[in-house]
């Protein structure tokens, strides 16, 4: 996800300086695929991976704060717009992502991999549509 969020730094800087349409193109392109790697889906599943039992937490630590950003960031965008125009509020925003994004992905995902037991969750899963199945609760 660290590489995500580098790659998504690129791809803001690339926008902002795409000097035609075919390079901005790329740059977008190149935008969605860090977009790829660092949005919900990959998050909730790295959350799980690395923090198993324990993933409530960052889990709902990730949902309050991606939500609490377009409240943020939406209105900052529109204040740069304003004096630094599209182009430099694409390199502000980058620089941005770079400070906060990137360090936040390398201190806080690593690669210690919870080795939880699958088998209780599936279990606790079977018993659960099984007793649905049945009529019981």
């Amino acid at each position: 996800m660290t590489a995500g969020a580098v790659l998504g730094t690129a791809a803001l800087v690339l926008v902002g300086t795409a000097p035609a349409l075919p390079w901005f193109i790329a740059a977008c392109l190149v935008a969605g695929t860090a977009q790829a790697a660092v949005l919900y889906q990959p998050s909730f599943a790295g959350i799980t991976g690395w923090y198993g039992p324990a993933r409530v937490r960052p889990l709902t630590v990730l949902t309050l704060v991606a939500g609490f950003a377009s409240t943020v960031f939406a209105p900052l965008t529109a204040y740069l717009n304003e004096p630094l125009g599209w182009r430099g509020t694409y390199l502000v925003l980058a620089g941005i992502m770079v400070a906060v994004t990137v360090p936040l992905h390398w201190f806080f995902f690593n690669a210690r991999w919870s080795h939880s037991p699958r088998k209780d969750i599936t279990s606790a899963m079977q018993a659960s549509a099984r007793s649905l199945g049945t009529g019981g609760s």
